[in-house]
């Protein structure tokens, strides 16, 4: 009987771990299945629901670097925007107001081909026209991120970009300073770049002892020795182009920067200055001249951004001319034609067989001149002491040369400043107006500023003038005395 119980214990046992193994088995089986089932709900879950794209991050307007501030020309025509609420309203009308509004470019539109600027006050649509050059859209791109001023007529209430829109392309071309440019002056576009293409400088020109580069696009016109190149018949704006052999006579012993100096006083009469500063190109001796002026043929004032290039014997003048102030197209081209100019091998041939000759010629001069060094230091001696008594009204011939010229202007409110120019020229085209009879000349120094002058012997000799200097608003002195005589 207990070897009987014995065996149903151990067959109950068996039977307790075979149900237990089933049991286990038939959960992983259910886990797996349930497993399963959750990713085919997840992958089709997906194909009928695709993960949604994050919204984009909105990127932050570019934070312009500091710029030395310049102030800008031609702004009396020009109201500077007040309230951005009286033009960033639907029911605001264009007024044709001329206005200026100031701030950063933020980005460029290119369906509306438009620059959104970001001012104080509120965001504005600068609208640059739907026809014009790829040219001048590619430059308006590298405004964005530039502290900007614009100068523009307001036109209203852009619905689409939802604030207020100004226009500096209209359609009355030239007659306003229109423009948008950055607040250090560095970039501008104008009405004019809205219709000039970047022309390649692809053809030789050669032009007296040098050559330089053209483009085959441009219309070239020849009018008194002076190059003419119009860019686009439809703008007011050409490149200029003169030529003259220096003078060495009026010039003995001063250096080709202050020869340059010399020219550019000539060239710039009769115009505002804006910038001289010299500077080299090809390793001659150059100034950057930037003026306007005002012209009868056109009606508005004419900006010239110019080189003036001491090339040897000669000197070049090349310009570009444009109504106001000059865009960055044209003052780019103007600076590319420069950088392409070489002298002629021909002209260096001429130059040596000159030099050559003027070498001979100086040995026989010494040849001739040796037996009489004496009797010439003598008449030289002489010369000198006549010089040195010299009195009374000085005839013209004494007059050209070199002088040490200062000038004291006073302004209507008592303050005053002196400035003294050492080497200052005086030529035949500077005197013309002296009267022989009296010694007295009046002079236009530009700007509106005329000088009457009055010219005498020092004590030693020399010739020196006085006189008084106005433009109507400011008076002053004027006073100089020559340092060395053209004869």
């Amino acid at each position: 009987m207990k070897k009987k119980l014995m065996m149903l214990f151990v067959l109950f046992v068996l039977a307790l771990s075979m149900c237990a193994c089933g049991s286990k088995g038939d959960d992983i089986d259910e886990e797996e299945t349930e497993i399963e089932e959750v990713k085919e709900k997840e992958e089709k879950k997906e194909k009928e629901e695709p993960t949604p794209t994050p919204e984009p991050e909105e990127e932050p307007t570019p934070t312009p670097e500091p710029v030395e501030i310049v102030d800008p020309e031609y702004t009396d025509e020009f109201v500077k925007a007040g309230k951005y609420e009286d033009y960033a309203s639907k029911t605001a009308t264009p007024s044709d107001t001329m206005v200026w509004i100031e701030g950063v470019i933020d980005r460029y539109e290119e369906g509306s081909k438009s620059l959104i600027l970001k001012s104080d006050d509120g965001d504005w649509e600068i609208s640059l026209g739907k026809s014009g050059t790829d040219n001048f859209y590619d430059r308006a791109k590298g405004f964005v991120g530039l502290n900007t001023r614009v100068f523009g007529k307001y036109t209203g209430y852009s619905e689409d970009l939802e604030m207020p829109t100004v226009s500096f392309t209209p359609k009355e071309f030239s007659n306003h300073a229109y423009r948008m440019e950055t607040l250090d002056n560095s970039s501008r576009l104008t009405q004019v770049d809205y219709l000039l293409n970047a022309d390649k400088l692809s053809a030789d020109k050669d032009y007296d002892s040098i050559s330089f580069k053209i483009a085959i696009e441009w219309r070239e016109v020849e009018h008194d020795d002076t190059l003419f190149y119009y860019l686009n018949d439809e703008t007011i704006s050409f490149i200029m182009i003169h030529s003259e052999e220096k003078k060495e006579a009026e010039f003995e012993g001063m250096d080709d920067d202050k020869i340059l100096l010399e020219y550019a006083n000539e060239y710039m009469k009769n115009t505002k200055v804006i910038t001289k500063e010299p500077t080299k190109i090809k390793g001659y001796p150059a100034l950057l001249l930037v003026t306007t002026y005002e012209s009868d043929d056109t009606g508005v004032p004419m900006s010239l951004y110019s080189y003036l290039i001491m090339v040897d014997d000669d000197y070049y003048y090349v310009g570009y001319v444009e109504p106001y102030l000059t865009g960055d197209t044209g003052r780019d081209a103007i600076t590319d034609l420069v950088g392409t100019i070489r002298k002629n091998e021909s002209a260096d041939a001429s130059s040596e067989k000159k030099d050559d000759t003027k070498t001979a010629d100086d040995s026989n001069k010494d040849a001739d001149n040796k037996t009489d060094t004496d009797s010439k230091k003598d008449s030289d001696k002489t010369k000198e002491e006549e010089k040195t008594v010299k009195t009374g009204i000085p005839p013209l011939a004494d007059l050209a040369g070199l002088y040490d010229v200062t000038m004291t202007i006073t302004r209507p409110d008592g303050t005053s400043d002196t400035e003294t120019l050492k080497d200052s020229y005086f030529g035949m085209n500077e005197l013309s107006a002296y009267n022989e009879s009296n010694g007295t000349m009046t002079l236009d120094l530009g700007g509106g500023l005329m000088a009457s002058l009055t010219f005498s012997y020092n004590s030693k000799g020399k010739v020196v003038f006085s006189g008084l200097m106005s433009d109507g608003v400011n008076a002053g002195t004027v006073s100089g005395v020559q340092t060395k005589s053209a004869n």
